[in-house]
């Protein structure tokens, strides 16, 4: 039986300078130069080998968060929605993708870029063409959900939107990483095993219903 390579999982993150009020340029590695999960500060680690996604500020200050495509083969472009619930208990934040296809060429949104939700409804982008969605907690990294619609499943978006929310998660230098439970449906949990970090998954102790009963 093949064995792993002794990094696979390994991702650390390193937080480069602030970009926006509290909010940091930060890049993330998989290799074996530092633990999972950890943070180093871009002055005391110069490596950038390995890296899996970006964030970073567009032109226009906003954050866009940029993936190796190699990390998710066959994704499509996407631009995100930051929906924030800060009345929900716990505060939650929500990430929601939309395809580059969805604008019109004259509002066109470059891929990865994160766009408030104050402007979202300037952009006439109907809510139900979303492609997928993922909410989790701010305090540790948590996730709750992640949603993929049923006509773009098998196209990497579930990991997309991982990785995009934590790029998020670390660019606004939040506690912990993201993470999930031993609480999901039997499609998330088919995905979680095939996951590059599965020590961030717990073991599957409670299944929940599915999202898209259809």
């Amino acid at each position: 039986m093949a064995m792993r390579s002794p990094h696979i999982g390994t991702l650390w993150y390193r937080r480069g300078p602030a970009i926006g009020e509290k909010t940091f340029e930060v890049s993330s590695h998989l290799n074996d130069l530092h633990p999972d999960g950890v943070v180093v500060d871009a002055n005391d680690e110069p490596s950038m080998a390995n890296e899996v996604w970006r964030a970073s500020a567009t032109d226009a200050g906003l954050l866009t968060i940029t993936i190796d495509p190699n990390a998710i083969p066959d994704a499509p472009d996407v631009w995100f929605v930051y929906v924030p619930e800060p009345q929900a208990s716990p505060v939650a934040a929500n990430l929601v993708a939309y395809s580059v296809d969805a604008l019109r060429p004259d509002l066109a949104v470059p891929a990865g870029t994160v766009v408030g939700a104050n402007r979202f409804p300037l952009l006439g982008v109907p809510n139900d063409s979303q492609l997928a969605a993922i909410r989790w907690y701010p305090r540790d990294g948590l996730i709750h959900q992640v949603f993929v619609r049923q006509d773009s499943r098998r196209r990497s978006l579930g990991t997309v939107m991982i990785y995009a929310a934590s790029a998020f998660h670390q660019a606004h230098a939040w506690p912990g990483r993201l993470h999930g439970d031993g609480r999901r449906t039997d499609l998330g949990d088919k995905f979680v095993a095939g996951l590059r970090h599965p020590q961030r998954y717990a073991p599957l102790i409670e299944v929940q219903p599915p999202m898209d009963p259809s």
